[in-house]
């Protein structure tokens, strides 16, 4: 047995770890190219005794007393425990830590390689035993002290300290102190949240916190837009929390070095005129070759506003392009504070329960009127934490006034979506509850009994519809107006009234079903007929309760789309065909430009990056088997979500498969993983539901087969599968937060084999 001995072994906290020969193996290492930044110390390498070593891309520290106490760790060893590293119960601040930091200097210049071993004996980090034979990356011994990896593992999951790789800085790793360095808590409040700001030095450091004795984990260039989420007062200097547009946070900047980005200003000092109307200022502003127009209103300023979506991004500027710094669920309230109309779009600032200030789509909210109707009576509660029932407006006709409503199983925005109806549908009530202070109405839809939020409604009478303008409620004549094949698809428009609901009940390989509400089809209409082409047969019968079951049968794996035009109701069958020769495809790289998505930690690749790379590639390949391939991108630009959807939809392609890579805040994650959506409540989307679920499948298995990572298949509301009228897909390659995942992700070669994982799911999905 190798001994760790000598005068070394006083200043060392790896002292006495016991090795054995036999089983130890030796390896070749490094020393970093690159700086290395710990603790605010950037680390001398060339005449240090025990310099940061590179094993395998990955950087390794010295576990020396001096080293251990600057990353704010306890070290030990004896000969029952073994070694032991535990994060300090309190972690000094980082100029205590600086302060106190004595390295060990060698006689010599270090040279650039050496061997190391593989440490062996007992070994427990944090609590938790360390099999280091089985380690990817071990615990190595060099001049006979013990060096632990900087894994994202154990940097951030272990000990969690700000851990950040770049090629201007390096490797900066930061413990988060204990000790208070006596700034103030953070401020969510005051005109500057929620506002952008450029950054107007060059080259300016981001912060792990607030203040310059905070560890640089970053920085920011001249001209970078940042966006404020709080800010913080340091020795009397203004401090901003900011986040970056591709949804890095937590980052601090100092005030000084930034200016904040007045909204009616064009940033590229481009002229503007200004024209008054009735509504407020009218600000025209053109850029280049795109024109926006931006209109001020105040008739909703103190209004209500109930969220109508399911799920509504919150967004920091009045575009669907800006920002995420929230989002709010159906029948969420918040109180306007500003209005604006930008292209036609009106857009609502509201404040968050944070105190930041975002913005929200009018057109996914209504004006909330509170109860509809007399007070609650009975067993009814206005409690945040009880519901109760009340007949105060059972057998009263309500009406819709909200496009794309969701019919829920029971009261509450959390229960199941039984169906979707929009503006003009007629209910009558037949119960009605209040939960969480908000009212519930019980209705009919189809043979069910289902409940709809009050707010989206209002009382309806005989003489309200003639003012409103609105559908009758005496049911509508169901006719068959056309059958059309064109092509591989065969399109059927029937006339169905505008404002009656319907809903996909059954999506399969050969079948699609349909219910319509409030129509009725006379003798003489009978639908009951067979055609060549995708759509073999069509049949409409009675469902009962003013509602008709629309049955299509299909050619094998055929899908349809479903999509109202004023009266009418089109569905369009599309053969999906076999093999790739002719098939149009659009690829969507995530992200680009300014936008680049999640970006790893350790090796700073980006979400952008990877998608484009595998989607030039699977491109290629595609094209070698006769496929026609329409990119929503070729280069390192961005673009808007409607542009990648809306390219798809005009091409009326075959196929869409958006590719990204993955991130989350937790270190552990790591796979692929493949979304479609094709929800119950979506009539369009879920007739889609069997070729878009099978179109996951086979990617996800296929890409799993030739990458050998483990992949699953999930759903998730993503606007570019959301707006797709084709069978659509989001593949998420690997996890750019896992330290390992990245470096795979980084290779080339790797990046051929998800382009071949993807090409052979989709070839499998054709045949």
């Amino acid at each position: 047995m190798k001994k760790i001995a000598g005068v070394v072994c006083t200043a060392l906290l790896a002292m006495g770890l016991h090795t054995a020969p036999a089983l130890a193996a030796d390896v070749t290492v490094t020393l970093p190219s690159f700086p290395v930044t710990l603790n605010g110390v950037t680390i001398e390498q060339s005449q240090n005794q025990y310099p940061m070593l590179v094993y395998k891309d990955i950087t390794y520290v010295p576990m020396t007393w001096a080293d251990t106490r600057l990353l704010g760790l306890d070290s030990s060893w004896t000969q029952q425990t073994g070694l032991v590293i535990d994060k300090a119960a309190e972690v000094p601040d980082q100029k205590t830590a600086q302060s106190s930091y004595k390295p060990y200097k060698a006689g010599a210049a270090n040279a650039k390689k050496y061997t190391a071993t593989i440490a062996s004996g007992k070994i427990t980090v944090n609590g938790k035993s360390i099999n280091n034979s089985k380690e990817e990356y071990p615990l190595l011994l060099f001049r006979d002290v013990t060096y632990f990896p900087l894994t994202w593992r154990f940097a951030v999951t272990e000990f969690d300290w700000n851990y950040n790789f770049d090629a201007k800085n390096g490797l900066v790793i930061a413990p988060k102190p204990t000790v208070s360095v006596g700034s103030s808590n953070v401020s969510t409040k005051g005109e500057i949240i929620g506002q952008k700001v450029t950054v107007t030095g060059s080259g300016v450091n981001l912060r792990s916190d607030a203040g310059t004795g905070s560890s640089a984990v970053g920085t920011a260039q001249k001209g970078e837009t940042l966006i404020v989420t709080g800010t913080k007062t340091v020795d009397g200097k203004t401090w901003y929390q900011v986040m970056r547009p591709s949804g890095d946070s937590n980052l601090w900047i100092a005030s000084w070095y930034t200016k904040k980005i007045e909204e009616s200003a064009n940033a590229s000092n481009n002229s503007t005129s200004s024209n008054s109307s009735s509504s407020g200022n009218s600000v025209s502003t053109s850029t280049g070759n795109s024109t926006s127009n931006t209109t001020s209103s105040n008739s909703m300023i103190g209004k209500t506003i109930a969220v109508t979506g399911s799920v509504v991004n919150l967004r920091a500027n009045t575009n669907t392009t800006s920002a995420v710094l929230g989002q709010a669920v159906k029948g969420d309230t918040f109180t306007v504070l500003s209005e604006k109309t930008v292209d036609g779009d009106t857009w609502y600032q509201v404040k968050m329960k944070s105190g930041v200030k975002v913005w929200i789509a009018g057109w996914l909210t209504a004006e909330s009127k509170g109860t509809t109707g007399s007070s609650n009576t009975g067993t009814s509660t206005n409690t945040s934490s009880t519901s109760g029932t009340s007949s105060s407006m059972a057998g009263k006709k309500i009406m819709v006034h909200a496009t794309g409503v969701n019919l829920r199983t029971d009261a509450g925005t959390n229960h199941t979506i039984a169906g979707t109806v929009n503006k003009g549908v007629i209910f009558t009530v037949l119960a009605q509850k209040t939960v969480d202070g908000k009212v519930w109405y019980q209705v009919k839809y189809g043979n069910k009994n289902v409940w709809i939020a009050s707010w989206l409604t209002e009382p309806y009478t005989e003489s309200s519809n003639s003012s409103t303008g609105s559908v009758t409620a005496e049911r509508t004549r169901l006719q068959l107006q056309s059958v059309k094949q064109q092509g591989d698809k065969t399109i059927v428009t029937l006339l169905k009234g505008a404002g009656n609901s319907y809903s996909t009940t059954k999506a399969t390989a050969n079948q699609l079903v349909l219910q319509l509400n409030n129509v009725y089809l006379n003798t003489a209409d009978s639908i009951n007929q067979s055609y060549n082409g995708p759509l073999q047969h069509l049949q409409v019968q009675d469902a009962g309760e003013n509602a008709l079951k629309v049955t299509m049968d299909l050619e094998k794996n055929a899908y349809c789309t479903v999509k109202e035009d004023g009266d009418n109701l089109v569905i369009t069958a599309y053969s999906r065909g076999t093999g790739l020769h002719g098939k149009v495809i659009v690829l969507d790289p995530g992200h680009g430009g300014s936008d680049p998505g999640a970006i790893g930690r350790v090796l700073g690749v980006t979400d952008a990056e990877v998608g484009l790379s595998v989607g030039l590639k699977l491109r290629d390949l595609l094209e070698d088997a006769g496929a026609t391939v329409l990119m929503t991108r070729e280069t390192d630009v961005r673009l808007g979500l409607p542009e990648r959807s809306d390219l798809a939809n005009e091409a009326e392609a075959d196929l869409f498969i958006s590719i990204h890579a993955n991130s989350s805040t937790n270190t552990v994650p790591q796979g692929i993983q493949i979304y479609y959506y094709a929800p119950s409540g979506n009539a369009n989307l879920y007739a889609q539901s069997y070729v878009r679920k099978t179109l996951a499948e086979n990617v996800s298995e296929n890409m799993q087969e030739v990458t050998g990572t483990v992949s699953d298949v999930r759903t998730a509301n993503y606007a570019v599968l959301r707006e797709n009228d084709r069978p659509s897909i989001l593949v998420e390659t690997g996890f750019l937060s896992n330290a390992e995942e990245e470096a795979l992700l980084a290779q080339d070669s790797y990046r051929q084999k998800l382009a071949e994982g993807i090409f052979e799911g989709v070839a499998d999905y054709f045949d």
